[in-house]
């Protein structure tokens, strides 16, 4: 990719810089991009089911017990900022979040990949579309907050997203995500071996200052900017650790009863955004 074709989606500067040998890095604010042809990405064919079972993930669904418990500290706080209402999630991966959030809110999600989508219809009876959510039709000022779980950094286009999140909100619509920090600590001192950097799958970097400028340009004002712990199962630690590894070894750990036993983790890495439209 040509710098000079860039537009950076935070500042909207034109200067950017290589950062970390293959990525680029504005100038201005310090937003991070895959150094790829973001165009030329198919998300139909990224996030198909191989990347939810033994790709990113080694099984996204068997890991339910560990989502739950992230999801359950996400949804008591959205709902201080937003206790009922319409409720808008992008990237539901097999519902296990939007199962939860129906308790309180009416739910609408979209999830690129079928078959998690048809998952979650199944067996939790959802409104998932398993549509692009930019091109499905949607009446503006509907939603009363939105919510994207380490989803935004997928995106080729995330400001279209964010755009599109804009419209569809109720006046003082809230909207919260979740992010890599690529200005934190953990980031820093590992460069390039961040665990977070691996496009073509993630291709967008935040930190605190890009996402503040990205949603202030946006039409949003930050209500509050967080750095959760997370649950993680032994399995999914092990088999990120070793870079997807198997045999017998990897067998006998994945088959015992501690396998998915939920680990907290606090790198203080992951950004949780709650903001408000104006």
């Amino acid at each position: 990719m040509n710098c000079l074709d860039m537009t950076c989606i935070c500042c909207h500067s034109k200067d950017f810089k290589t950062y970390l040998s293959d990525l680029l890095s504005c100038t201005s604010c310090g937003h991070v991009s895959a150094n790829i042809d973001l165009s030329s990405l198919n998300s139909k064919d990224i996030y198909s089911i191989d990347y939810f079972q033994q790709g990113e993930y080694l099984d996204y669904i068997k890991d339910r017990v560990c989502f739950e418990k992230n999801f359950k500290k996400r949804l008591e706080l959205i709902r201080q900022y937003q206790p009922s209402g319409h409720l808008l999630e992008i990237g539901s991966a097999s519902g296990f979040f939007l199962n939860m959030a129906n308790k309180y809110f009416e739910t609408t999600g979209y999830e690129i990949c079928e078959e998690m989508a048809n998952y979650a219809k199944n067996n939790f009876a959802l409104n998932i579309k398993s549509v692009d959510f930019l091109q499905d039709d949607i009446s503006e000022d509907h939603y009363d907050i939105a919510v994207m779980w380490d989803c935004i950094e997928h995106l080729a286009r995330p400001d279209n997203f964010i755009r599109k999140a804009h419209a569809v909100l109720k006046r003082q619509g809230v909207i919260a995500l979740t992010t890599g920090d690529i200005g934190s600590f953990m980031a820093k001192i590992q460069g390039r071996k961040w665990r977070l950097i691996h496009p073509p799958t993630h291709v967008h970097y935040f930190n605190r200052q890009s996402m503040a400028i990205f949603l202030k340009n946006h039409g949003f004002e930050i209500l509050d900017i967080q750095y959760p712990g997370f649950y993680r199962s032994f399995r999914q630690m092990f088999y990120c650790s070793f870079v997807n590894r198997k045999g017998r070894i990897w067998d006998s750990i994945d088959e015992s009863f501690w396998a998915g036993a939920p680990i907290y983790l606090n790198l203080f890495d992951i950004m949780l955004v709650v903001a408000r439209k104006i």
